[in-house]
């Protein structure tokens, strides 16, 4: 089982690029590509055009480093949304940008065109960073058909576990929090994680992995061995002593499930 678990503030690789490819892509456009006519030679402050745009590179990755281990705390606080808390990050990177540069020049570019000018070309430079950031994060992942996972990621960016789908049983939620229950090395284990059923049944990628039986569980289909019907309640046993409830409003959905995959024999030791 290949089962991932990230500690702390540290979500993914998302972490480092947010961190570092914001400052890197900034110096490779100025001293590389040498964009926007950047002017070289020495400055008037005495500092040579390589101090300058490792100087301007490190201080965004330092800014960005910092914002991605804030941006966890004020997401959590539903100020705004992912985007515009990018948007305010950048913001915040221009004006770094802009007083540094202002020092180099000792503050000869001070006045409004001069700002105005910068906003411009520092936010379309962070256009392509911010976009490969993106495409990173909303990229779906490429499942084996025998070895598909299941990725459940906190909503805080804190946790994140992936496990292979095989070994999952099923989900039970807990206010704002959801135990995920699976078959470890040392036997049947349960993760506690911050995050709504609803959350996570929208990170999957194939729906068809979870399916929700509850308003309190939701679980992995393939591990059903019977379905037993109590009046009008319907109770599904996953074996391991694991039996689970199916509320009104879901019973419909696993009937097809059931009509799908079962032979009329296998349907009938499934209902007995």
């Amino acid at each position: 089982m290949r089962q991932k678990k990230i500690k702390g503030l540290l979500p993914s690789g998302q972490f480092i690029l947010g961190a570092f490819l914001p400052g890197v892509f900034l110096f490779f456009v100025l001293f590389i590509y040498e964009g926007f006519h950047v002017q070289q030679g020495i400055s008037f402050s005495g500092h040579s055009f390589l101090w300058r745009t490792v100087s301007f590179g490190l201080v965004n990755t330092i800014w960005y480093t910092f914002f991605e281990f804030l941006r966890p705390i004020i997401f959590r606080l539903k100020l705004t949304s992912n985007w515009g808390l990018r948007i305010f990050s950048v913001f915040i990177g221009a004006q770094i940008t802009y007083l540094l540069f202002n020092y180099y020049w000792t503050w000869t570019e001070w006045h409004w065109s001069s700002w105005w000018l910068m906003m411009g070309e520092y936010f379309s430079v962070m256009v392509f960073p911010f976009g490969v950031l993106h495409l990173w994060k909303g990229k779906p992942k490429v499942l084996s058909p025998s070895r598909r996972l299941v990725s459940i990621q906190a909503a805080n960016g804190k946790h994140e576990l992936v496990l292979e789908h095989q070994f999952l049983y099923f989900l039970k939620a807990a206010d704002n929090y959801v135990e995920v229950h699976f078959l470890s090395k040392q036997g049947m284990h349960s993760e506690l994680m911050r995050i709504t059923m609803k959350e996570v049944l929208e990170q999957q990628v194939d729906t068809a992995l979870i399916m929700r039986c509850h308003r309190s569980y939701a679980i992995n289909p393939t591990k059903i061995k019977r379905s037993r019907r109590k009046g009008n309640k319907l109770e599904l046993d996953l074996g391991l002593d694991f039996h689970i409830p199916v509320s009104n409003q879901y019973q419909a959905a696993f009937r097809e499930f059931f009509d799908s995959v079962d032979s009329p024999q296998e349907r009938e030791i499934r209902h007995k």
